[in-house]
């Protein structure tokens, strides 16, 4: 809190802090002192985020000076950021196809799962019935299917791709992963039959983790360690 006091001596400073209701009940007994210092420094807002009925949001009931309860997202709401969002792409959906993505959103009404169905639609021709739509309930189911598809076409490289970011404690830098990725045979053997005649490649193409990035999109978070990205 030091370094966001100094901060703050510059320019106000704005916290988000969202999903309080995944901290260990042990962490929640003793309140919120230990996460957040009382009084908070000059220029420091906090904004605390917890699940509507979870022992967060009824400590925040008690102690927080305001108070605001987020609504569930319109079905009106939600189709016109589907839209928006598919503009941002240049893609379109017609009517059929974009039906049958509001019909599950009312069944998963959730912005995370609006926008996985967003990102999975993306790819589908414009002629494609709405029945090839890619809806599946709950934003797990998803965002596996989004994985399924993706490894569908770009091979096991993807799926290796993600059990090692998943297992990295910090995540992976570009290098890093190429390098990961370079060690496995399978991945090299999948690159090697694309070559005619096959030829087994020393490294995976450094295209192909750009590959993944763009696929991905927002479902990665990128951050610095180290001046390392």
């Amino acid at each position: 809190w030091d370094y966001v006091a100094a901060a703050a001596e510059k320019l106000p400073v704005i916290l988000l802090l969202d999903g309080l209701q995944h901290l260990a009940p042990a962490d929640l007994s003793a309140g919120l002192d230990w996460l957040i210092p009382t009084p908070l420094p000059r220029n420091v807002h906090v904004i605390l985020t917890a699940a509507k009925d979870s022992i967060a949001a009824r400590m925040l009931r008690a102690d927080a000076k305001e108070l605001c309860e987020v609504a569930s997202l319109e079905v009106q709401d939600a189709a016109q950021i589907l839209q928006d969002w598919l503009a941002q792409h240049e893609r379109y959906l017609l009517q059929p196809q974009a039906a049958r993505i509001m019909a599950g959103f009312v069944v998963s009404p959730s912005a995370v799962w609006l926008e996985l169905a967003a990102m999975a639609a993306m790819n589908l021709p414009s002629f494609a019935p709405a029945a090839n739509v890619p809806v599946v309930k709950g934003v797990a189911a998803m965002a596996a299917l989004i994985f399924e598809r993706m490894e569908a076409v770009q091979g096991p490289v993807a799926g290796q791709a993600l059990s090692l970011l998943a297992a990295s404690r910090y995540g992976l830098g570009v290098n890093e992963l190429e390098d990961l990725l370079s060690l496995d045979d399978t991945v090299l053997a999948t690159f090697a039959k694309i070559n005619a005649p096959p030829l087994m490649l020393p490294r995976v193409p450094p295209l192909v983790v750009a590959r993944l990035r763009t696929y991905l999109g927002s479902l990665l978070i990128t951050r610095r360690i180290g001046g390392i990205e």
